[in-house]
């Protein structure tokens, strides 16, 4: 997932030796001295239009803020199994049933949110179904209005129900317009609820059939989740044109190897908040507590590089010193390279995996006051480079 902070190689080509202009600073590096090849240390340029489609998904990112991780529910639920903003119904169906394409289409779908986890990682043949694990799944679709919502909701719901025979009503006693149903003997739920503009679908597995259980789950997520959308206010489809890509010059201050920020994608050059981060990474609980430890508020995502903002610059220096942990929990060798040359304050380190000796992979990441940025690489020369312009990048940019 290009969200997730992973070592991830990057087909860059490593840049020839060159040194940056600048002016010291008093207690700070000279800029002039690093090695940052062929790399732009100028302040990016970001687009003041965007194409037609490229509003919706700022207005997805906001949505983001408001989505409710199934960790922050409960605890237990550390392994994200993935989490995407979705701007079709195409997207939507990537884990909703098929059958809800037309569906959602027919009720002009405007964007959707969608974040799951469970208590145990995904793979070799685990389902809800077969009670491998316990979680849920949720995606939060955004409607034209209340009416289109409550009236997709309806359908959704009649769709799923008829898929199989086995399939019982079930009430949710708290939850008086949740339309929810499962199959006795498989340990799991399926709910969708209208809440104003939106509708939440919901389906929630545990290791044993248990519906009391089962209805306990979900209406502890919802009951958080509509929460959360009350006190969302969304932006009007008609004032999409008003929303910035960079309102917090985070992405400026990023290292862009051709001097000009994309628009924005689903997955990329946007500015995220730390809840609306998280919901995309596999270690949810990690991800979770890195951002109180070092209280970050911001994280841009660009190209495969990071760029988090931080309390202060003592925690940006702690978060640098804690990076490894930032990384998934996967099965790579991680191997501690020190520093990018001239930058003490930047930590490197190559990855290598058991399967595939040659791919070795190389993360760093720097800290200039209260940021601190990931760059990526293929090449070591490259990734140091990448750190050094980095830094001279954010030092430029005060």
């Amino acid at each position: 997932m290009a969200l997730c902070v992973a070592a991830v190689s990057v087909a860059l080509t490593a840049a020839c030796t060159s040194t940056v202009s600048g002016e010291a600073v008093p207690g700070e590096i000279d800029i002039r001295t690093l090695d940052v090849g062929s790399y732009s240390t100028d302040k990016s340029k970001i687009f003041d239009s965007l194409l037609e489609s490229e509003p919706p998904i700022l207005e997805a990112v906001r949505l983001a803020d408001a989505v409710v991780s199934p960790y922050e529910v409960d605890h237990k639920y550390v392994y994200g199994l993935g989490g995407k903003l979705e701007m079709n119904p195409d997207d939507v169906t990537l884990q909703l049933p098929a059958f809800m394409k037309p569906i959602v289409a027919k009720f002009g779908m405007v964007m959707a949110v969608r974040t799951a986890a469970a208590d145990a990682s995904i793979g070799d043949g685990k389902t809800f179904e077969n009670g491998a694990f316990e979680g849920l799944t949720a995606t939060i679709i955004r409607f034209p209005d209340h009416a289109a919502a409550k009236s997709a909701a309806a359908e959704m719901d009649a769709a799923d129900f008829a898929w199989s025979p086995d399939n019982v009503a079930v009430e949710l006693p708290d939850i008086s317009d949740a339309l929810a149903h499962w199959r006795p003997m498989v340990p799991t739920i399926g709910v969708i609820v209208p809440h104003g503009e939106f509708v939440i679908a919901v389906y929630a597995g545990r290791h044993t059939v248990d519906k009391n259980a089962l209805i306990a789950m979900v209406t502890k997520y919802i009951a958080e989740q509509t929460n959360r959308l009350d006190q969302f206010r969304p932006t009007p489809v008609s004032d999409f044109k008003t929303l910035k890509q960079d309102p917090d010059n985070m992405l400026v201050r990023m290292l862009q190897p051709y001097g000009t920020i994309s628009g924005p994608s689903p997955e990329s050059d946007i500015v995220l908040t730390p809840r609306g981060f998280s919901i995309f990474q596999s270690d949810i609980a990690g991800r979770a507590q890195m951002m109180d430890r070092f209280g970050v508020d911001r994280v841009a995502a660009s190209q495969g590089r990071f760029l988090f903002r931080t309390r202060d610059s003592q925690a940006a220096r702690a978060f640098l010193a804690d990076a490894a942990t930032v990384l998934d929990k996967d099965k790579q060798k991680k191997k501690e390279l020190g520093p990018a040359p001239g930058l003490p304050e930047s930590k490197c380190l190559e990855y290598s995996s058991p399967s595939s000796p040659s791919a070795t992979k190389y993360n760093c990441y720097v800290a200039y006051r209260r940021y601190v940025a990931m760059v990526k690489s293929d090449q070591l020369i490259d990734v140091r480079q990448q750190a050094a312009a980095q830094y001279a990048v954010l030092a430029n940019n005060q």
